[in-house]
C-alpha cells in the first residue's frame, strides 16, 4: 500500500494487519522549531513512519530528515524529480518588455519559506520589479504581511498556464 505524509496513519496501520508492504512519501519532511502545530505535524508523521515499512523520498534533505526521525537508511528510497525541457524551455526570441518579473511558483506556505521571500522582497526595495506568486494557498498563509510592494498573488492557475508565467518571468 502506498500512501502520502499526513493522510495515512489508519491506512498504513490496516496493511501492516494484512501483512502487505507500506510506503510512505514524505515530500515536506519536518521544520526546525517549537511551535505547537510544528509538534503536532511533528507526531503525526512520526506515527506515520512507525507503519510504514520504506520511505519515499525526493532529496537528499528529506532522507536527512527522516533519518533524524530514526528511519533507518535501508528504509529509505530515493526518486528525483526532473524537468521536461522540450516543454519548459524559455522564450524564444526577445525579452518581453516590462519590470523585472520574479515568480514563485508552488504551493505557498511556511513551509516552503515564502516568509523569507516576502521579508527579502520587502528589505530589496525594487521599484522597478515585480514579484509573483502562484500555487495553492495554504495553511498559515493568512498570518503572512498583507502589504508586499509589487506583488501579486495569483492563487492556483490552471497547469497550461505554467510555460506562461515561467517564460514572462526573469
Amino acid at each position: 500500500r502506498f500512501c502520502f505524509q499526513d493522510s495515512c496513519r489508519r491506512t498504513l496501520h490496516a496493511a501492516r494487519n494484512k501483512r502487505m508492504v507500506r510506503l510512505l512519501e514524505v515530500t515536506l519532511p519536518p521544520l526546525p522549531g517549537g511551535t505547537e502545530r510544528q509538534s503536532i505535524e511533528d507526531n503525526r508523521l512520526k506515527a506515520e513512519l512507525a507503519e510504514a515499512e520504506f520511505v519515499l523520498v525526493q532529496s537528499e534533505f528529506s532522507a536527512r530528515s527522516v533519518e533524524r526521525l530514526g528511519i533507518s537508511p535501508d528504509r529509505i528510497l530515493r526518486y528525483h524529480l526532473g524537468v521536461d525541457t522540450d516543454y519548459f524551455r524559455p522564450r524564444a526570441g526577445v525579452r518581453r518588455p516590462g519590470p523585472l518579473r520574479v515568480l514563485f511558483l508552488g504551493g505557498t506556505s511556511f513551509r516552503k519559506g515564502v516568509h523569507h521571500l516576502f521579508q527579502a522582497w520587502t528589505e530589496l526595495k525594487l521599484d522597478k520589479a515585480e514579484l509573483i506568486l502562484s500555487g495553492n494557498r495554504l495553511e498559515g498563509m493568512d498570518q503572512l504581511p498583507k502589504n508586499i510592494p509589487n506583488c501579486r498573488i495569483l492563487g492556483r492557475v490552471p497547469d497550461s498556464e505554467y510555460l506562461q508565467l515561467l517564460q514572462d518571468a526573469d
